[in-house]
């Protein structure tokens, strides 16, 4: 083989060792997907680093008041850039239109704390898809989102 072919050849197999870079989701509520849904799937524990389970785009599918997981009629979505930024989609027939509110936050523990210091979610299970939250705005819910 010629020095100039295998060089190209060493090239090809070197870019194979090197990681991917990781894709940074994007600080979207991305309106023109449809709201997602599905069965109630509770995690049993706590599966993998909350910090980076929790990036990416996530779907508000399912409200526990203290009665089990009843689906959400709302669309409600929750963006992760990264662990301490988070991007709030609301659509409420009547009383929202697509909102979007986005805000740093501090992830302290399995605690997302809230600019202000006056509210937070506490994040009880998650695996790679699912992620339970107590909400203790409102009246003490338990939410279930499931990764978009």
């Amino acid at each position: 083989m010629p020095v100039a072919e295998s060089t190209a050849v060493a090239a090809d197999t070197d870019s194979l060792d090197e990681p991917a870079e990781a894709q940074v989701p994007q600080e979207t509520c991305d309106w023109a997907s449809p709201k997602v849904s599905g069965v109630a799937e509770v995690p049993v524990g706590q599966d993998g680093e909350l910090a980076e389970v929790i990036v990416g785009s996530w779907q508000h599918t399912h409200t526990d008041e203290g009665n089990g997981f009843v689906a959400t009629t709302n669309d409600h979505r929750y963006v992760f850039p990264s662990p301490d930024r988070m991007l709030y989609c609301q659509h409420v027939p009547g009383a929202t239109d697509h909102d979007e509110n986005a805000a740093d936050i501090v992830l302290n523990g399995t605690t997302i704390e809230l600019p202000g210091g006056k509210y937070s979610y506490t994040v009880t299970a998650w695996d790679e898809d699912t992620l339970v939250w107590d909400n203790p705005v409102g009246g003490g819910y338990v939410y279930l989102l499931q990764r978009r």
